[in-house]
């Protein structure tokens, strides 16, 4: 990688592989997670939950994909809990 002029780190991840970890620019680009939801299950709030509690990039965009019909079936009720 130094040979190459990248700037990045090679170490150990997961027993026998490696992970390159890349130095990243200034400012860090903005980010994009999109996540494709029927806003039917609970299992939405318990994704956007754990996305939120466990990204700490910034900046980052959280973009939920959702049709008319789902958000109809919402009622309007997209809210976040207290």
């Amino acid at each position: 990688m130094r040979r190459e002029g990248i700037k990045a780190r090679v170490g150990p991840a997961h027993g026998i592989y490696y992970q390159v970890s890349y130095e990243l620019p200034v400012p860090p680009p903005l980010v994009s997670i999109i996540m494709p939801s029927t806003l039917e299950k609970p299992e939405t709030l318990t994704c956007l939950q754990s996305v939120l509690g466990k990204t700490d990039y910034q900046p980052f965009e959280l973009i939920i994909l959702a049709t008319e019909a789902h958000l109809a079936a919402a009622g309007g009720n997209l809210r976040w809990p207290d």
